[in-house]
């Protein structure tokens, strides 16, 4: 859904990206793995895609592996970190 959303908000990007497919694949197939070096507008696409809705929201944890201090706060050795990728 956030794929046709950014091809309704930027309908240039979604021209320029169908050009670029057509340049490289022509009108008679879809564009495959080695297809991609060929590619870059839709890699650039993919990527902010990816941007707007990672498909994950949370990493893996990690652990402190050492004591430190992090936006004025102590982050003690052994804490359990989540990041938020949003």
């Amino acid at each position: 859904m956030s794929f046709v959303m950014m091809m309704v908000l930027y309908p240039e990007a979604a021209k320029r990206a169908q050009e670029e497919i057509d340049a490289v694949c022509g009108p008679h197939r879809l564009p495959d793995l080695e297809d991609r070096p060929n590619l870059p507008f839709i890699d650039c696409i993919i990527k902010e895609l990816l941007r707007w809705a990672t498909p994950a929201p949370m990493t893996f944890p990690h652990v402190q592996d050492e004591d430190a201090m992090y936006d004025g706060m102590f982050v003690p050795r052994g804490a359990t970190i989540l990041v938020n990728t949003w």
